[in-house]
């Protein structure tokens, strides 16, 4: 006998990661980090990353690799972010300009800055809302 075919129907939720130990073996910083375990040994014998030992034997303790990858995420400079959103204004203006016929790339300095003025006119005024009378 075939079973019908139709949306297959969970009787669980989804399995929920495993719980990561306090202290781990480099195995199992391995698959915490989803780094290989020739990768860990190497960042431990440079000193590169927090370890214990044990006898002869690495121990990682969750705390210190939780506070190690804190201490060495980067993020962006504020600098990206704002010439980010000057790039995404310009694209939007870009944009703007093109909607109402005109071709950006032809216009000077001072007539760009004229029609910026006027789309910020439009904006102020399509966000007021209209006076009752």
């Amino acid at each position: 006998m075939s079973k019908a075919k139709g949306p297959r129907k969970l009787d669980s939720p989804p399995a929920q990661p495993a719980t990561v130990p306090d202290v781990m073996t480099i195995e199992e910083l391995a698959g915490y980090l989803k780094l290989a375990v020739a990768t860990l040994y190497k960042k431990a014998q440079a000193h590169e990353i927090p370890f214990t030992k044990v006898g002869n034997l690495l121990r990682f303790t969750k705390v210190s690799i939780d506070r190690w990858l804190a201490r060495n995420t980067s993020t962006p400079d504020d600098s990206l972010y704002e010439q980010f959103a000057r790039l995404q204004n310009r694209y939007h203006f870009q944009r703007w300009l093109e909607g109402r016929g005109v071709d950006w790339r032809t216009l000077t300095a001072a007539q760009l800055a004229e029609l910026a003025a006027k789309a910020l006119d439009e904006l102020r005024q399509s966000a007021t809302p209209p006076a009752e009378a």
